[in-house]
């Protein structure tokens, strides 16, 4: 067979490529073509709403389609270390964008609809949430980065991304506290007050939706943390099936409810 007609997967042993496991290409095309359909629609959408806070989430879903279009090179050089650790980082970064625009967007929603209902002024809110994200960021970079450059720096590459995704975590937890705690107080204060915020049906409907995608990408990280504390590996990371399950998926999911109801329907100025 020569060069041109493909490559020969059956000469390939699986075990000893970074991956440890057959990887497919199939699944890795789909999430690419989905990735780019969602970049699309929040670039519209956020061009449509002239929502400058969704500018990080449709940065992140860029980082995600790009991730798993390196992912797809690299299933065809799968022993190619550093294409491996380059889709490997890209996706394990690119929801620390997607995070971001969520912080954002509770800050506004505070601000519009009842900020005396905030445990926090939002302009903290989005200083404390954004700066963490920048945090978190600048460790898993720093472990990607490792990663990649270095064989010998692996478990302490692998090591800083499970303390910049456990970090995010830990900040997504208190983001959906404050989040929680400032829609209870906001109801009980329609139902004292005998009135209601700011067209109240949507902005409780635009609440929820960003909660439910917040949930998507906390439990994404959190599987993230359990898979790189197991090792590259464990049963975990070398079946293929959870990371599209626990990560595409939930990401996907986190994605589809800030399309399906945009926050600008409620934050922009037409609204």
């Amino acid at each position: 067979m020569s060069a041109s007609a493909g490559l020969n997967t059956s000469v390939i042993i699986w075990e000893y490529t970074a991956y440890g496991h057959e990887a497919k290409v199939e699944p890795a095309v789909t999430a690419v073509v989905i990735y780019g359909l969602f970049f699309l629609a929040h670039l519209i959408q956020a061009i449509k709403f002239r929502a400058a806070y969704m500018i990080p989430l449709v940065l992140g879903v860029a980082l995600e389609t790009v991730g798993f279009g390196v992912r797809i090179i690299s299933i065809h050089s799968p022993y190619n270390s550093s294409l491996y650790s380059s889709q490997i980082g890209l996706v394990i970064i690119a929801p620390v964008f997607i995070a971001a625009s969520q912080y954002l967007i509770l800050s506004r929603i505070i601000e519009k609809v009842n900020p005396a209902a905030s445990p926090l002024r939002h302009s903290i809110i989005t200083a404390v949430f954004v700066t963490a994200d920048l945090v978190s960021f600048c460790v898993q970079v720093t472990g990607s980065v490792m990663l990649i450059v270095d064989k010998d720096l692996l478990d302490m590459g692998t090591d800083i991304l499970i303390a910049g995704t456990a970090f995010q975590v830990v900040s997504y937890c208190c983001f959906l506290y404050v989040g929680y705690t400032f829609y209870k107080r906001a109801l009980a204060a329609e139902k004292d007050d005998g009135k209601t915020y700011s067209s109240s049906q949507l902005w409780r409907y635009s609440f929820l939706t960003l909660i439910s995608s917040g949930i998507c990408v906390l439990l994404r990280s959190t599987f993230r943390v359990f898979e790189f504390s197991w090792g590259f590996r464990s049963y975990l990371a070398t079946t293929e099936a959870f990371m599209y399950v626990f990560d595409f998926t939930l990401v996907s999911l986190a994605l589809l409810a800030l399309n399906l109801l945009h926050p600008g329907k409620l934050l922009s100025k037409s609204s």
